[in-house]
């Protein structure tokens, strides 16, 4: 439910919650992709290591710019749920931007605290995961782990910079995300479609499945019987049709053409 005023800054030491323990992506409910009507979900939360209490309060701030501000109640620290109204910033050609506040309860001035993070852009964040190392010069690495979701790994060196980059610019996610799905993919299927039946249910593995069901149900119906040719063909096609919405290739080609291709 949406709130009408903000916590504010405690006068004692608030924690700074990581972006490794927050973050949120938007889905664009308009008719076009130009509407700027989106729900909000939050992807990442994890707050044990911060010792909130747990009854304090949480609530999500989000803004389209600087002058709409939005505040939505969440609940608690022990017992939380997602916002469920839809934001509408029409008119506004800026990125969502989130930040996450914890308050004691009953109590206005908050203990912890968000940055303001920018949302992901669609669902490939319920996917993929994003963590932060110095990685050189290089900018991103992909990494798959068994016990955790597949991760993109940015250069912590850069990390605002490229952590806004691969949430919000179309030009860059086309250049990592299609190739990362592709590479999860095939991780499954060379592992024998381990951890896809529903007693997995928790796991990266069958949280992928699910989306490849959704995404390409004929397809994904007979896979496990296929050879290896097949499974690379089945893990191109899911990643074409869940990039296919983005248009990654057009929005390169007319960047390129825009005389941006310099370096």
């Amino acid at each position: 439910m949406a709130k009408k005023h903000q916590f504010h800054m405690s006068p004692y030491d608030s924690q700074i919650i990581h972006q490794d323990h927050f973050s949120a992506y938007s889905i664009n409910e308009g008719n076009t992709e130009k509407d700027n009507i989106h729900s909000i979900l939050i992807s990442d939360l994890e707050l044990d290591s911060y010792n909130f209490p747990e009854d304090a309060e949480l609530q999500l701030n989000i803004k389209c710019g600087k002058n709409d501000m939005k505040y939505v109640d969440l609940g608690t620290v022990a017992s939380w749920s997602q916002p469920n109204e839809i934001f509408d910033f029409t008119g506004i050609n800026k990125s969502i931007e989130v930040k996450l506040c914890v308050n004691p309860v009953g109590k206005s001035e908050y203990i912890g605290y968000s940055p303001w993070r920018t949302c992901w852009e669609g669902d490939s964040k319920a996917l993929l995961k994003v963590h932060y190392e110095d990685l050189g010069q290089v900018t991103w690495i992909f990494r798959i782990e068994s016990d955790s979701f597949p991760s993109i790994i940015l250069n912590e060196k850069k990390s605002e910079l490229l952590g806004n980059l691969i949430k919000q610019n179309r030009n860059w996610q086309g250049q990592i995300i299609p190739q990362c799905l592709y590479s999860g993919f095939m991780h499954i299927a060379k592992n024998g479609f381990e951890n896809t039946l529903l007693e997995n249910e928790g796991s990266w593995e069958y949280a992928w499945w699910q989306k490849a069901e959704q995404l390409s149900p004929d397809e994904t119906k007979d896979i496990k019987d296929k050879d290896e040719a097949d499974f690379h063909i089945w893990a191109k096609n899911l990643s074409i049709k869940h990039c296919s919405q983005y248009k990654y290739l057009d929005k390169f080609i007319d960047w390129v053409d825009g005389g941006k291709n310099s370096g």
